[in-house]
């Protein structure tokens, strides 16, 4: 008999219910696999009139580019008739087109389950060790979460086959766009985006990209792969350029950036330019303010400087004293803040936005 695709129930009679299984690895565009299809297939008629029983031999074809560098989670069952088994099949329906499902039921899997059915994700690379799920097999919600955890990377690749299914999922990009060879700066900008942006993971979509391929959206942002590897951030709208993809040894600097995209500066700074309170490094302007009980009003002491004022410090006394009514401070004391007012000993304005 002849499997086209391989998909979890394919996998579970391969694995646990024939004597032999002949499988085919292909891809569409490689002359040699399409030399041998034909001859694949007429040798599975043949076999299936030889052996009609479909136990006995099966013939199978794996498509490569779907599904020979994803990654895979296997599930080694005692029975296709369990809930643990539903549950892991029920999971690969909805994830199969992120990672490869293999089930290995009855007797082949018996040295798998030697503490009982369980499922583990293998990683790509062949010294990355196996990981096990500890959850239970049975409970649709965790074992999703887990499965979903392992097969979506928090840094995904993104091609022209899957451009507008991730546009669809409505979060603005944040890519590095790097050359294919280039590893190093593809690890270097996971790791800080697995370090400075996982809380920020539902609010964007963490994306890398082959230079070479995407010559076009990298010309919208004045560059090219001799300019490589780049940092940008796709709104949908516009395009914004991180500073120096060397920045992204500077501790928060990255994390900044997509704070600047929520909080509207880059857009802001896109179409008007630098905002009027920035200022060079090494020249940044520090003005103080001491807060202090039974002050009515605040006094200034000149910039740099001080002046005195009565807690707490909201939107209205900063405007007072002529400073932005979105203003950023650091607290250089114990602090409370509710809402948009803030208690403290002592305020340093740092910028102005």
């Amino acid at each position: 008999m002849l499997y086209n695709h391989l998909p979890l129930m394919s996998f579970s009679l391969v694995a646990g219910n024939t004597d032999v299984a002949l499988v085919n690895f292909y891809a569409d565009w490689c002359r040699f696999s399409q030399m041998l299809h034909p001859i694949f297939e007429e040798a599975s008629n043949i076999i299936k009139e030889e052996y009609p029983d479909r136990n006995k031999v099966v013939f199978a074809r794996v498509d490569c580019d779907q599904h020979c560098n994803k990654r895979t989670i296997i599930g080694f069952f005692e029975t296709m008739e369990s809930d643990n088994y539903r549950t892991f099949e029920k999971v690969s329906n909805i994830l199969h087109d992120d990672c490869v499902f293999i089930a290995a039921v009855g007797e082949v899997s018996k040295p798998e389950r030697f503490s009982g059915d369980n499922v583990i994700y293998r990683p790509l690379g062949e010294s990355a060790p196996d990981m096990v799920y500890l959850g239970s097999l049975t409970n649709f919600d965790l074992a999703f979460a887990w499965t979903q955890d392992k097969c979506v990377p928090l840094v995904r690749e993104i091609t022209f086959e899957n451009g507008e299914e991730l546009t669809e999922e409505g979060l603005p990009f944040l890519i590095l766009f790097h050359m294919k060879d280039d590893m190093e700066s593809l690890e270097k900008f996971q790791r800080e985006v697995a370090r400075q942006l996982i809380s920020e993971k539902g609010t964007i979509n963490f994306l890398h990209a082959d230079c070479d391929k995407f010559r076009h959206p990298l010309l919208h942002i004045q560059k090219t792969p001799a300019d490589c590897p780049v940092i940008a951030i796709d709104s949908f709208r516009h395009m914004y350029v991180f500073s120096d993809y060397k920045d992204l040894a500077i501790p928060g600097k990255l994390k900044q950036f997509v704070l600047d995209l929520h909080s509207g500066k880059l857009h802001r700074e896109f179409h008007h330019g630098p905002d009027p309170t920035d200022v060079a490094p090494g020249q940044a302007r520090l003005h103080k303010v001491m807060v202090l009980e039974g002050d009515t009003e605040p006094v200034e002491r000149g910039a740099p400087g001080g002046c005195k004022l009565k807690p707490p410090l909201n939107a209205r006394s900063i405007s007072r004293m002529g400073w932005s009514r979105r203003a950023s401070f650091r607290m250089t004391s114990i602090v409370t803040i509710k809402k948009d007012e803030i208690s403290a000993l002592e305020v340093v304005q740092t910028e102005e936005f």
